[in-house]
């Protein structure tokens, strides 16, 4: 009796596992991925409208379009289109840079990694003529062996350079001296006033 009592209900849970599995198969788990189907896709609709966003208002409009038919053909494939609106939002910002004539972001850096390298090597191939530039500065004048100017670069930002002192510190207090110079008309040769070198005129 108790072995028979045993068996029928080993067979009912079975019986309610089996239905139960079921269920979750054929009906909990396509409600399951529906809605996260439907999540997936809302979710790259709002998505690809914020990597529209980074356009400029121009282009804005006929890029969305074109973006939404893009979309449009993974409406069966939620995480396929969450997975492409990702992307563009990823590759949105270079693509605003090259809407504006500008170069893209990784060619700006691979270009600001180059000029970096290529001028790291060439300093070091040149520091021991700057050094000898240096030292015949310090030898035959007064005063420091590098001069401090402002220059203008990139979208009209000013900078400092470092530049080889190539006259007197002073030369203001020698002008008359050099004005005598160029009046009597000396051939190419260094002044020794004015430290500088007078080509006659």
């Amino acid at each position: 009796m108790g072995s028979g009592s045993a068996t029928w209900r080993g067979k009912t849970v079975r019986m309610i596992a089996t239905v139960l599995g079921t269920a979750f198969v054929f009906v909990i788990l396509p409600l399951v991925l529906q809605d996260a189907y439907n999540w997936c896709w809302h979710l790259a609709h709002k998505v690809m409208r914020r990597a529209a966003t980074c356009l400029p208002e121009h282009v804005r409009g006929d890029r969305e379009r074109e973006w939404n038919a893009d979309l449009y053909q993974l409406r069966d494939r939620g995480l396929s289109a969450l997975i492409w609106a990702t992307g563009t939002l990823i590759h949105a910002p270079n693509l605003a840079r090259i809407e504006q004539g500008l170069p893209s972001f990784q060619y700006s850096v691979a270009k600001r990694a180059f000029d970096v390298m290529v001028a790291s090597l060439a300093l070091a191939l040149v520091a021991p003529v700057f050094g000898a530039i240096a030292l015949i500065i310090r030898l035959t004048s007064p005063g420091p062996v590098l001069m401090r100017q402002v220059r203008i670069g990139r979208d009209g930002r000013s900078f400092r350079c470092l530049k080889f002192r190539t006259m007197r510190v002073d030369p203001s207090l020698h002008i008359d001296t050099l004005l005598v110079v160029l009046s009597v008309g000396f051939t190419s040769t260094s002044c020794h006033s004015c430290g500088m070198l007078c080509v006659a005129t």
